[in-house]
């Protein structure tokens, strides 16, 4: 006899998968960066792009990881797409499929990772939902509850408040970073690739 099963993925085996995508904790953060690169207008030498990687620490550990650039941002239709694996397949030679980028990078690296991104003008945002609560990802808009809290996040980190771009934020970091090393790293890593595309990267901490 026939019988249907559903055929949702065990989201726990979905994020080990994603844990296990990258060797490093810097692998993991260049997929972040790497979007901040391909998404977003043209620029120019007088009007470069930036990528802002700030480290924030209690004590000896860092706690939180924020990743900020002033590219093309996402509507809330934009962030619920991205946001849904599979969703649409991007070109090849893109980023590869939406949804799984950020969910590996952010699974890779921190326990409670979110993202808040502005679009000519208009906030959405959504906060990754703790293991074992599903698969639902509330993903808001500008005039939701809360709008006020994520209004403040974004004139605290974005690269300019005034404009279109994303911001990714990383608490609760299950990964440790060796800022020092990191920003030999990315400057060699992203040498040509700043050069090309008049997108600069910076590095700080508080």
């Amino acid at each position: 006899m026939a019988k249907t099963i559903s055929n949702i993925p065990d989201r726990d085996a979905i994020r080990k998968n994603f844990e296990g995508l990258y060797p490093s904790s810097l692998d993991a953060l260049c997929e972040g960066i790497d979007n901040s690169f391909d998404y977003r207008p043209p620029t120019t030498p007088k009007k470069p792009g930036s990528v802002e990687l700030t480290f924030e620490h209690k004590g000896d550990e860092t706690h939180r990881v924020i990743l900020a650039d002033d590219g093309s941002g996402l509507s809330h239709e934009g962030m619920c797409n991205g946001l849904m694996i599979k969703r649409q397949q991007q070109a090849n030679g893109s980023c590869g499929a939406y949804g799984t980028g950020w969910k590996s990078m952010w699974d890779y690296l921190a326990t409670n990772p979110g993202i808040i991104s502005q679009k000519n003008g208009k906030l959405c945002w959504c906060f990754y939902n703790e293991p074992g609560e599903g698969w639902e990802l509330d993903v808001h808009e500008e005039g939701d509850e809360g709008t006020r809290a994520v209004r403040k996040l974004w004139t605290v980190y974005a690269v300019d408040s005034q404009e279109d771009g994303t911001i990714h934020i990383m608490n609760g970091l299950k990964k440790s970073f060796d800022v020092k090393e990191l920003k030999k790293v990315l400057a060699w890593k992203y040498n040509t690739k700043i050069k090309e595309s008049n997108v600069n990267i910076f590095v700080g901490e508080k």
